[in-house]
């Protein structure tokens, strides 16, 4: 007689929360393939849909890793499985979306850059250097894009660039971190940058950044598009720069925040410890208030602290550069 763990069983599992457009079906299926289970994954109205069959220790580990190893941009709200009938597949796949009902998954918010891509912006031979846009599964614009539900490439802003065979080979392919990575593009065929001023496109492309640059080093105030709108930035230690910023913002004593380039540059103007670093470093990229090093009365008028902010963009990663 067979023993327990040899008998083949199969359940299906439904997951609700932050599971859509950011990386998860491609780590379901990478995880099935390393569990030895059989079966599928999709979206749907809700969330993520599962079928999952092998032997019983193989689809008990496989459950045990959804929750455990999910991809870092994901929130899981809720895990319910139901036992189901063995179907007999022979492999594991990822189904298109399943949409019965009205979409009422959550969508990821905007999200930074990741160290993967900001590795790949900052090397010559890569052919995503140098290009804001840059983004994979775990990083980039979510919200801001989305035009519709489901969160399709179709359904959002990104409809209007269709993807390069070497950008929809990374799409469709699982094992890719870009696969079905909606805002995914490259020079090739994705958006590309400029700078204006008095109305006018002044430089287009990366002399545009050189360009900004300069214009910052000269006291100048930018609009700089980030994602999910814009901010305004001037050089901080230019206090005729700042003044000029708060005559227009009509921002007469408040704190403006501060951009620095790494934690080094804000360790040397702030006191940091773990956890305010941590703070510095979460996804959301939140201004964190901490005591002043350096003082910096034009910024922080009559204050001791000062709020400061990572980049999280590849955009803002030139500038500094």
């Amino acid at each position: 007689m067979p023993s327990a763990n040899s008998v083949a069983v199969a359940t299906r599992i439904y997951i609700r929360g932050v599971v859509q457009g950011v990386g998860f079906r491609p780590f379901i299926y990478r995880i099935a393939h390393e569990f030895d289970v059989s079966g599928w994954v999709c979206n749907n109205e809700s969330g993520v849909a599962i079928h999952a069959e092998g032997l019983v220790e193989s689809v008990r580990a496989f459950t045990d890793a959804v929750q455990a190893g999910a991809p870092p941009a994901s929130q899981i709200a809720s895990l319910k499985t139901t036992k189901v009938d063995v179907e007999g597949f022979d492999r594991f796949e990822i189904r298109e979306s399943d949409y019965a009902n009205r979409p009422i998954a959550r969508i990821s918010p905007d999200l930074p850059v990741c160290d993967d891509c900001l590795a790949e912006f900052l090397n010559p031979s890569d052919r995503r250097s140098d290009y804001p846009y840059i983004t994979c599964t775990n990083c980039g614009p979510r919200y801001s894009i989305i035009l519709d539900l489901p969160y399709d490439r179709l359904a959002t802003t990104m409809r209007e660039w269709p993807l390069c065979p070497a950008c929809a080979k990374e799409y469709a392919d699982p094992t890719d971190r870009r696969f079905h990575a909606q805002p995914v593009a490259c020079p090739a065929c994705g958006p590309c940058f400029q700078l204006e001023a008095g109305g006018e496109t002044e430089v287009v492309g990366n002399r545009a950044i050189e360009r900004a640059a300069d214009l910052l080093r000269d006291g100048k105030i930018l609009a700089i598009k980030g994602i999910g709108g814009y901010h305004l930035a001037c050089d901080a230690r230019n206090a005729a720069a700042v003044q000029g910023l708060r005559e227009r913002k009509v921002r007469k004593e408040k704190p403006f925040a501060l951009m620095v380039r790494d934690l080094n540059v804000a360790r040397r103007i702030a006191m940091l410890d773990a956890a305010s670093e941590s703070l510095l470093e979460d996804q959301a990229r939140p201004i964190v208030l901490l005591d002043a090093r350096e003082i910096l009365p034009h910024v922080a008028p009559d204050n001791q602290e000062l709020g400061l902010m990572l980049p999280y963009t590849p955009l803002h990663h030139s500038l500094f550069a």
